[in-house]
């Protein structure tokens, strides 16, 4: 159970971090992604009334689509260990 959990808390710290860095990597080769982004940021934050910024948001969305990734190979990798 201890390494259920450790791997969603991972999961969170790694993915945020990431997802920070990669938006400001990707921001000035692809400008206008990113702009659509913030505006559907923009309008979720607006018809949702969360205190986040816009840009916190697309933070959030991308740290999740990666968590998402991250535990679908955590799954698979724990498939192959039960098999061996």
């Amino acid at each position: 159970m201890i390494r259920h959990g450790s791997s969603h808390g991972f999961a969170v710290l790694i993915c945020t971090i990431i997802a920070a860095v990669l938006i400001d990597l990707l921001r000035p080769h692809f400008p206008g992604i990113l702009e659509r982004m913030t505006e559907l940021s923009n309008w979720i934050v607006d018809y949702i009334p969360i205190p986040f910024s816009s840009e916190q948001f697309n933070v959030i969305v991308v740290a999740s689509i990666l968590a998402i990734i991250w535990g679908v190979f955590f799954k698979i990798s724990l498939r192959k260990n039960d098999f061996l």
